[in-house]
């Protein structure tokens, strides 16, 4: 009788009509990628399953080996508390703030250099850049950037880390400076510190570069991801000499056959959005250089991933939000 009854139900599940569901509503959350406002947003901003904010070294590091580690897991815990994963990049020298050197770097002598940043008039911003080359402060980034892996790599709070702590904006600059900014040594050293701390948690660099560049440390072949961080601004290919910077050209120069299978195929690509340029239910800035990359073409020749985005837009649904997979 059971044997009956099962190849009775067998007969009735291979033979029915399948079932067609109505369609219903559905979170457009896009988890690990998407637009991605700074922590704690507006109520009301658009939908986003990341939170990006910057993290000061000096807040994270106190002494040798001293950490303070409250703040950043407030910070955390906040993220998560509102159902999303962190980005985040810790900085030094963040123009028109104090530094973020930490006090017992400056007492051991770490010198800082004073400069006034006047490419962008009227925006002129004071800049607080630290010696590099000095073995004190490099050999803290490596304790530091250790100390992140030890404690968070793997964390599941945490969607990707940005490099950082070169550079204005930890963004592995120092324009128009570049005097001052970090040789290819130390550059190499808070490369290899990262590869060695972060084993689970993706790590993104500001620039793809190959092994065919000699005036800059090589990273194609090593196990980290890019962000684009001027997305709809520097996004596309030009073909101009200019604009050899760009995103997609730095990608292509990087490529070569021993540049290894990140270059051209990462699976993460976080680009951080000018304000004026974000998508065209955004409210553009009146002083909006004009711009080879528009939002909407930038976001159909953008790889999969977060695009950052530092302010609120509205949250009405157009066509380039249905690019990037938000559902209608």
């Amino acid at each position: 009788m059971k044997t009956a009854l099962v190849l009775f139900l067998s007969t009735l599940c291979l033979t029915a009509a399948p079932v067609k569901l109505a369609p219903g509503p559905s979170p457009a959350d896009n988890p690990l990628k998407g637009l991605v406002p700074y922590a704690e947003p507006e109520s009301g901003c658009f939908p986003h399953s990341l939170e990006f904010n910057y993290v000061r070294f000096s807040d994270l590091m106190k002494g040798v080996d001293s950490f303070v580690w409250q703040p950043f897991e407030k910070l955390l815990n906040g993220i998560v508390s509102r159902g999303n994963q962190a980005v985040f990049r810790v900085w030094i020298e963040y123009p028109d703030q104090k530094s973020g050197l930490p006090k017992f770097l400056r007492d051991q002598g770490v010198k800082i250099t004073e400069w006034t940043e006047t490419e962008k008039k009227p925006r002129e911003k004071i800049c607080y850049t630290p010696g590099y080359e000095d073995e004190r402060l490099i050999g803290a980034m490596e304790v530091l950037i250790a100390a992140l892996g030890k404690r968070y790599d793997g964390d599941a709070r945490i969607g990707y880390i940005t490099a950082g702590l070169l550079g204005s904006w930890g963004e592995w600059h120092t324009y128009p400076r570049e005097d001052l900014f970090a040789s290819e040594k130390t550059r190499k050293r808070v490369l290899a510190a990262y590869a060695k701390a972060f084993k689970k948690t993706p790590v993104l660099l500001r620039y793809p570069v190959g092994p065919n560049r000699e005036d800059l440390a090589s990273n194609a072949e090593k196990p980290f991801d890019y962000h684009d961080d001027s997305f709809a601004w520097g996004t596309l290919d030009t073909g101009k000499e200019e604009h050899r910077w760009f995103y997609p050209p730095s990608m292509k120069r990087a490529a070569s056959p021993n540049a290894g299978p990140s270059i051209g195929s990462s699976p993460a690509c976080s680009p951080e959005t000018l304000p004026e340029r974000g998508p065209s239910n955004s409210t553009p800035s009146q002083s909006s250089p004009a711009t080879p990359s528009p939002f909407e073409s930038s976001t159909h020749s953008a790889t999969a991933s977060p695009y950052a985005l530092p302010m609120p837009i509205k949250t009405a649904i157009t066509p380039d939000w249905l690019s990037l997979g938000y559902a209608p």
